[in-house]
């Protein structure tokens, strides 16, 4: 789920408002990528050379300079620009490797702790880039959106699973890596209990819903935009039940799962940010009263089923379960649309306003995310780097090509498959992330299950601006007449 817009460059930004929107910048003037690309080729040669000498500290400023340079250069490039936000993560992931002590923390908190809140940050940005009008896609198009939720809960659950299998990772030299242990010395069991958190880390990215950049690499590769963002919408709505149910059947024996406590988790860290964010767009672009009324006494309603389905079975008192749908209707109903009528007046209702500064808050959160795992997970990455890329690599372009195909074999359109291969290879990293962070599981174990999410959201960055790009070449012959790539820009 994700637009294009002008952020001081083209940025890939984690929202999910249709993208042809925000393309003002393409009718005005380009301005030459040149001195960009000279300064990240001087970086890059400047780092070989430290790396050479043994340098590795300055070696590292120079290497993310130079991939920030490059990123600057792709928004001044039309065919590279869906590259910018991948050359900017691939910055951040660099200076997280380099120097991730600063990264980790201060003092005693650690910053991985902040990932559930950082993930809620965003749903509300992804939530005030929505309407309920996204969801219209199940009535118009209910063929394609249940074959694209049947593919993505069940390829890379699948694909996750037998991977995880197939792989054995090195538990007690993974302890010694991050100082658990000496090497040799470590419990055999121990050491399974750190190579099973790998793996249930590469099951639980399979279980997530559809990625944050999903619709932009629809957008790119001239896909069905409407079908993306309605599969994207659903399967985040779906993911409070099956992301728990899958976990627990997938990867049950490889670390403690509770089903109640993550389907919590989950609607905690997806659902209500998403309502808030639902309210407060309508607050701040001025929607109609009765809308934003009727919006509102729905999401009351869903608060109320919701915190109690989740809380008696949880063996909550009725007490607890009551303050919970206070504080939770507090923030949804009370301080979102307050939030939302303090950004009106600073914008005066412009709707493109809220939507670019939305993006640009989320973007930060998805970016802080993905370098403080890094580094959290600095000595792992290290360690088993190498094989982690190899296996997500294969992950991701598994859930295109079976994404793909297998829409084909449904019957269809080319736009749709194209469509269907986004919604399935590309997967809500952050959510993984924030899964892993609350689980009550000990700190090391939570880490390793955050290492699989971080390399794959990394990863299906580069992978689908690619393919995106070489589908954008690619005539589309099957389609009908108003589904014409042309008809939607």
């Amino acid at each position: 789920m994700a637009v294009f817009l002008p952020v001081s460059s083209l940025f890939l930004s984690p929202t999910i408002t249709p993208v042809k929107s925000f393309l003002p910048m393409r009718h005005s003037p380009e301005k030459s990528p040149k001195p960009f690309l000279l300064l990240a080729a001087a970086g890059s040669v400047a780092f070989m050379a430290c790396w050479a000498l043994g340098k590795a500290a300055p070696g590292g400023f120079l290497l993310a300079g130079a991939f920030l340079f490059f990123s600057c250069a792709c928004s001044r490039i039309e065919k590279l620009k869906s590259l910018t936000y991948t050359m900017l993560i691939l910055c951040l992931v660099c200076v997280a490797m380099f120097y991730p002590k600063p990264l980790q923390g201060w003092g005693d908190f650690k910053y991985v702790t902040l990932i559930p809140v950082l993930l809620q940050i965003i749903m509300f940005g992804v939530g005030s880039q929505m309407s309920l009008k996204e969801f219209e896609g199940v009535v118009h198009m209910p063929k394609a959106v249940c074959i694209g939720l049947v593919c993505h809960y069940t390829i890379m659950p699948l694909m996750g699973f037998v991977l995880s299998r197939l792989v054995a990772f090195d538990g007690a030299g993974i302890a010694s890596a991050m100082g658990l242990a000496e090497a040799g010395t470590i419990d055999p069991a121990r050491a399974a209990a750190l190579s099973g958190a790998i793996s249930a880390g590469i099951v639980l990215i399979g279980c997530s819903p559809s990625g944050l950049a999903s619709n932009v690499m629809c957008f790119l590769a001239r896909g069905n935009l409407a079908l993306s963002v309605t599969i994207a919408a659903c399967s985040t709505l779906l993911a409070p039940l099956m992301t728990p149910v899958l976990m627990k059947l997938l990867a049950g024996t490889l670390v403690e799962v509770r089903v109640l406590d993550m389907m919590h988790d989950v609607i905690r860290m997806l659902i209500y940010p998403i309502m808030a964010g639902l309210l407060f767009n309508a607050v701040a672009t001025m929607k109609p009263r009765a809308q934003i009324a009727r919006e509102g006494l729905l999401f009351l309603g869903l608060i109320l089923v919701l915190q109690t389905a989740t809380g008696f079975p949880r063996g909550l008192s009725a007490p607890l379960i009551g303050r919970g749908i206070l504080q939770t209707a507090g923030i949804v109903l009370v301080l979102a649309p307050l939030a939302g009528l303090l950004v009106r007046f600073m914008t005066k209702g412009n709707e493109e306003t809220v939507k670019r500064a939305m993006a640009l808050f989320s973007m930060i959160a998805v970016c802080t995310i993905l370098t403080v795992i890094t580094a959290a997970n600095r000595d792992s990455l290290i360690k088993i780097g190498v094989m982690m890329i190899v296996v997500m690599f294969i992950h991701n372009v598994a859930g295109y090509f079976i994404g793909y195909w297998s829409s084909r074999v449904a019957g269809l359109d080319e736009r749709s498959c194209r469509t269907v291969a986004f919604e399935v290879g590309q997967q809500n990293g952050g959510l993984a992330n924030g899964i892993a962070a609350s689980l009550p599981l000990e700190a090391p174990v939570k880490a390793l299950m955050g290492i699989a999410p971080a390399v794959f959201g990394a990863l299906q960055n580069i992978t689908g601006s690619a393919l995106a790009t070489w589908w954008r070449g690619v005539p589309i012959r099957d389609t009908a007449p108003e589904n014409k790539p042309g008809n939607d820009r």
